[in-house]
């Protein structure tokens, strides 16, 4: 055979064994590609305790223009956040004009054709959950809100 040929061969197998071997690392944990999230593997510890669930609703309606630039379009949210923690009550109320703020930017940044599906009103729920908690997180506050749910939701 052709010494091109084994050359071809040995970087065909060096290339398997390394895309194995990255495989391997992903599947046991070793390696966490970015954007894959990671799951605390004790279920307890992310249980919701709904017999203490606290619902705080950012008033007023949330209200933005959204869209692409051919035509604008209108949003208004009533949002509730949930936590089951008193001092989470308070820094809400305490921080509302911060994440008012964020939130009505995250929604200003959506297209209409995102948010006509049920998927893409869940991801701006998740993205709003994720904005809200670190807004808490970034002001010192040591518990998190467990949910975020849209009360009204209407898009012209």
């Amino acid at each position: 055979m052709p010494k091109s040929i084994y050359v071809l061969l040995t970087a065909a197998t060096v290339l398997l064994t390394i895309t194995l071997g990255f495989v391997l690392a992903i599947a046991t944990g070793w390696i966490t590609p970015p954007g894959m999230q990671q799951y605390d593997s004790d279920p307890a510890s992310t249980e919701v305790d709904y017999d203490d669930a606290q619902y705080v609703e950012l008033e007023p309606s949330l209200t933005v223009n959204f869209g692409d630039g051919e035509r604008l379009r209108y949003l208004e949210a009533d949002v509730q956040v949930q936590t089951s923690q008193d001092e989470v009550v308070e820094a809400l109320e305490r921080h509302s004009a911060a994440i008012r703020d964020e939130l009505i930017m995250l929604f200003s940044e959506q297209s209409p054709e995102d948010l006509n599906d049920v998927e893409g009103r869940e991801e701006l729920r998740n993205r709003s959950e994720e904005i809200i908690n670190g807004i808490l997180e970034e002001r010192g506050v040591e518990g998190r809100i467990d949910d975020v749910f849209f009360t009204e939701f209407v898009m012209q």
